[in-house]
């Protein structure tokens, strides 16, 4: 519902759900208090909201969770990106699989661990490694997957 840090020199408070509050008191808009909670940096108590004020929007914080009303989630691009499977590994993967892949919707922790070798002996040992896996039906991850 609201959130609340306490450091050194000042405070800070907010809510959750600050873009669904009605901000009729303009205490949640103001440019410079998008870094330090919806409230700004707190260092008097003078900086803190009229009583009434704060919990007219606790209340109201309160009302959205009562509700369930949820955040609505941002949207992601609309393309989904493709990449062609790099030639080497599509060959170590031609023994193992029956057919060679073309493309990728979603590129896979794998690829993203073969590409970020910085040497060729680096990468043939990733790769060595991924088809050992993929042969076992094991993700890149498979140690710390529950059973």
């Amino acid at each position: 519902m609201c959130n609340m840090a306490a450091f050194k020199e000042h405070a800070t408070f907010g809510f959750w759900k600050a873009s669904l509050i009605e901000d009729a008191d303009q205490l949640l808009t103001l440019k410079d208090k998008q870094t330090m909670g919806n409230l700004g940096k707190l260092q008097t108590m003078a900086d803190l909201p009229p009583d009434d004020a704060l919990i007219r929007y606790i209340k109201a914080a309160m009302k959205l969770n009562e509700d369930g009303v949820k955040i609505p989630k941002k949207q992601k691009a609309p393309g989904v990106k493709t990449i062609e499977t790099p030639e080497y590994f599509a060959a170590a993967l031609a023994d193992v699989m029956c057919q060679k892949p073309k493309k990728i919707s979603r590129p896979s922790p794998i690829h993203k661990w073969l590409e970020e070798a910085k040497t060729e002996t680096a990468r043939n040992k990733r790769m060595a490694q991924a088809v050992e896996w993929i042969e076992n039906g094991k993700g890149q991850n498979w140690k710390y997957e529950k059973c």
